[in-house]
Parts: C-alpha cells; structure tokens; sequence
C-alpha cells in the first residue's frame, strides 16, 4: 500500500523561497526550474536547490523532487555529482555559494508578489494528494471485496 506523506505548509513556503532565491541568482526563471526544459543554468539551478533544500531543510529526497517536478532519483543524481561540479566548475560554485550564503543568512522573503506561484505550488501539492487518497481509497475498496467474500 502507498504511504501517506503530512503536507508540510512551512516546508513548501520554504522550499518555494529556496528555489525563487536560486532562480534570482542564476537569472533563470523560477517556471523553468520546475518545467521541463534541460538547458545547463536551469539544470544547474534545479541541482542548487535539491543540494540546499537537502541541507538546509532535511527533506527527504521525494520531497524536493516532487516540488520541482522530478522523479526521487534525479534529485538524488543531482546531489551526488553537486561535489564534483563544485570541484570543476568554477561559475558553478560561484552561484551556488551565493545561494547558500543567501539561505544561510535568511535573505530568502516571500513578497506578495509571489503569491501566484505559491498558490500554484499548494494547488499541485493537493492535486498530488487528492490523487494519493484515490489510489488509497480503491485498494481499501479491493480489500473490502475480498474480505466479504
């Protein structure tokens, strides 16, 4: 059976404040870290947030994947190669430092002006849960037949 996940509203607002400071640091946008689109800066960007939301908020790897729309193993992919990028890649580890020391030092603030996006990203957390709770709801369904029988 699926395991249900608590939605966690300080995490998302985090996660959604870690990813707009990413996305304002290395001049992409904030849609196209969480669309599909496989330039190097946004994927560099999308790497960036799964290594900081893993630091700095101790998600589970499931967790910040799905807030960027990714499967479990790419955020895991991205912050397994983060420590050789941070090695060979001397832009890369400039804009990541920025990030982090951004996120260390709580420069990270949501305006109203983000509320779209916000919205946006609590309007996909309850469509991801809403579908959890179907799935959950037939396999109680199927286990109440073959009990009765």
């Amino acid at each position: 059976m699926g395991k249900v996940t608590a939605y966690n509203i300080n995490n998302l607002k985090r996660c959604h404040s870690i990813l707009k400071l990413i996305a304002e640091v290395t001049e992409t946008n904030y849609n196209d870290i969480k669309g599909p689109t496989r330039r190097r800066e946004v994927v560099d960007a999308r790497r960036m947030f799964c290594v900081l939301a893993r630091k700095t908020l101790y998600m589970p790897f499931a967790s910040i994947a799905k807030f960027i729309k990714r499967d479990h193993s790419t955020a895991v992919y991205y912050v397994k190669h983060h420590d050789s990028l941070m090695e060979t890649d001397m832009m890369y580890k400039h804009f990541y430092e920025l990030s982090e020391y951004a996120v260390q030092e709580g420069k990270v603030e949501i305006t109203e002006d983000d509320t779209i996006d916000y919205i946006d990203a609590i309007v996909t957390e309850n469509k991801y849960l809403k579908t959890e709770l179907d799935v959950l709801q037939k396999q109680i369904s199927k286990i109440h037949k073959v009990l009765e029988t």
